[in-house]
């Protein structure tokens, strides 16, 4: 049995919202290419949430959204992953 997670993430999406939350974000826009799907909605909402500035995303119609997929154990240890990040090839 398993239970899947959806979670606002990247490792830059997270230090963008680790600033924001410092209150350091008067400066901050996040700049990216994301597709038209629900992920790019949820990346949306989460960096509004926290007061980022999301007029430097670039929408790529038909396309997906950056995704990182992992396994994790019972136990909590990370066993394996898949990322597709082909949308990032179309940043201007």
């Amino acid at each position: 049995m398993g239970k899947i997670t959806i979670r606002e993430g990247g490792s830059t999406r997270n230090v963008a919202e680790c600033i924001a939350r410092l209150g350091l974000n008067k400066d901050l826009t996040f700049i990216s290419a994301i597709g038209d799907d629900d992920k790019s909605e949820l990346l949306i909402n989460s960096l509004r949430k926290v007061g980022i500035d999301v007029s430097g995303l670039f929408i790529k119609k038909g396309e997906r959204t950056a995704a990182f997929s992992g396994i994790i154990d019972a136990k909590g240890d990370f066993l394996c992953g898949i990322a597709d990040m082909s949308i990032l090839e179309y940043l201007p």
